[in-house]
């Protein structure tokens, strides 16, 4: 097996040279996410375009991580759903504070996104769920999500019983602890790879304190976001 140090990649996207110091002026961070995500859902070999990680954090400090799927974006934020009761949520509900994380391994490009956290409203959570496949809906609607179960054969009898209720049924009602929250980002960091590790990191900041506006290195961008550079 190889050592995992001599394991090497070479990140030569062309694409990304298009990103640099003077063109990343032009855009704000929801654009610019908005062209990669394009992107990457109209490269076939990639096949969770939306896939991301989310990080949070509980009340005495103790972070997590976990692969969720982002179903809905806008300038206004980032959309997930997720059971009430799992970690993530008790996470959200005791420190706001949140981080994502998407990598598209074909483009070698990142997006890294902190923000806040907040639950969506109910119609907006249910316009999603109904949209879901009905196997889907029984799933989330039947699992007591990160809480401990016996076996498999637990959840397989609870979907086996919620299937046969709605039999006659295109749809199930939506759970009352399922819902989905919004991340509404004020700082983003795209990275982007290049030959010899030489890689691109642009950040749009909008939490940076006016006292440390360099203007040696950032630029007031579009919409009130401070816009730098950092290395690799």
């Amino acid at each position: 097996m190889a050592s995992l140090k001599d394991i090497r990649v070479p990140y030569d996207y062309e694409g990304n040279a298009a990103l640099n110091d003077e063109s990343i002026k032009k855009w704000n961070p929801f654009n610019l996410f908005k062209q990669w995500m394009e992107d990457a859902v109209k490269e076939t070999s990639i096949k969770q375009p939306n896939k991301m990680v989310l990080s949070t954090c509980s009340a005495s400090g103790r972070p997590s991580s976990r692969w969720v799927l982002l179903k809905e974006y806008d300038d206004s934020g980032f959309v997930f759903y997720s059971c009430l009761n799992s970690r993530k949520v008790k996470d959200i509900q005791a420190n706001s504070f949140v981080s994502l994380n998407l990598y598209w391994e074909f483009f070698h490009r990142q997006v890294r996104i902190e923000g806040t956290a907040s639950q969506v409203p109910r119609e907006q959570t249910n316009n999603y769920f109904v949209s879901r496949p009905k196997g889907s809906q029984i799933s989330a609607a039947i699992s007591p999500q990160s809480d401990p179960i016996p076996n498999r054969k637990f959840l397989e009898d609870a979907y086996c019983k919620m299937d046969a209720e709605y039999s006659d049924r295109e749809a199930v009602p939506l759970p009352d602890f399922w819902s989905g929250f919004k991340v509404v980002p004020d700082y983003f960091e795209f990275w982007a790879g290049n030959t010899d590790r030489l890689h691109d990191r642009f950040v749009f900041d909008k939490r940076l304190e006016s006292s440390l506006f360099d203007s040696t290195t950032m630029t007031k961008g579009l919409g009130d976001w401070i816009v730098y550079r950092l290395a690799p």
